[in-house]
């Protein structure tokens, strides 16, 4: 059974605020324990029978070829434990402490100040890391910008998440109940302005306005709108990925790049978001949301029947 984390996160939002919300109201020195209380929980379930994140972190292992299975899926949980305590630090602290925490490389600030130089605005891609919404804090104390936001169906974590949101420090704009046409008009009126559009793409879903590109070795659908908004405007994309080391968020920002074929530019940041989960997968607990779950088996069924074919293969008495 996939989880569903839509139905998840609506049920666990309001708690989830509760407890935020009473962690920051401890002493500093006892908001970690608090928090790691609710992460020995977090990783008690790793071991529950029919474990859904059991399996699929195995799928993914499976599909990668490393067997840290269990070390991933704790990291898992502190990463976002860790997003925990920065969305409770945002709402007590404000803006500015949690762009504090946001460390960009240099090679990454080097390409984005490169980017603003040459064409004023960029499109930058981020997929649902454990801090990515937290990260847009540091964005936007670096570089104006506009965050779009697809805000839950329900109506009741909308609100609730909203109060986050609002102390981002950037233009925000919600776009699954805005018309599309106003949607479109805002990116644009945006890169007119000459701001950072950041959006997260990794939406493996079966809907208008999408194209097929490689993810995983599985033919995946993801949004076509970064690349038809970059190539309308001559805007280049920047696929970003987020990482939480040491205490920090740490964006790191790949090769800009504008192509003019949807389905090119759509697998080059899907490519660059593949290499950076291969590399650090406990950032991406999305790989958990049912149908990336779905994706990871089957390439990881893939790969098992690939290695016993090979198998079969050499195991072959040689002809005659």
């Amino acid at each position: 059974m996939r989880i569903r984390f839509r139905r998840v996160k609506d049920v666990a939002a309001r708690p989830a605020h509760w407890l935020i919300r009473a962690g920051r109201l401890l002493p500093e020195r006892l908001q970690r324990s608090y928090f790691k209380s609710f992460g020995l929980l977090g990783k008690a379930y790793y071991f529950t029978p029919c474990s859904h994140a059991r399996r699929t972190v195995g799928d993914f292992c499976r599909m990668t070829g490393r067997s840290d299975s269990q070390r991933i899926y704790f990291q898992i949980v502190d990463n976002l434990l860790f997003a925990a305590s920065g969305f409770g630090r945002l709402m007590s602290d404000g803006t500015d402490a949690v762009a504090e925490m946001v460390t960009f490389d240099e090679a990454s600030v080097a390409r984005l100040e490169a980017v603003r130089a040459q064409y004023g605005a960029g499109i930058l891609l981020v997929p649902h890391c454990a801090t990515s919404v937290l990260s847009a804090a540091g964005f936007a104390k670096r570089f104006p910008t506009l965050v779009l936001i697809r805000e839950s169906r329900n109506m009741s974590r909308s609100r609730l998440l909203r109060r986050y949101f609002d102390k981002l420090g950037s233009e925000l704009l919600f776009v699954r109940r805005t018309d599309p046409a106003i949607v479109a008009r805002t990116i644009l009126r945006a890169l007119h302005e000459k701001k950072f559009v950041i959006g997260t793409t990794d939406l493996a879903r079966n809907a208008p306005d999408t194209v097929e590109v490689k993810f995983f070795g599985q033919g995946v659908p993801l949004p076509a709108w970064p690349a038809r908004f970059s190539a309308r405007r001559k805007i280049p994309i920047i696929p970003a990925y987020i990482r939480v080391s040491g205490g920090r968020i740490v964006p790191s920002c790949g090769e800009p790049y504008i192509e003019q074929d949807a389905t090119v530019a759509t697998q080059r940041w899907a490519g660059y978001f593949e290499k950076s989960i291969r590399e650090s997968p406990a950032d991406w607990a999305f790989m958990l949301d049912k149908h990336w779950s779905s994706v990871i088996a089957k390439a990881a069924e893939q790969k098992l029947s690939a290695l016993s074919s090979q198998l079969s293969v050499k195991g072959r008495p040689p002809n005659g």
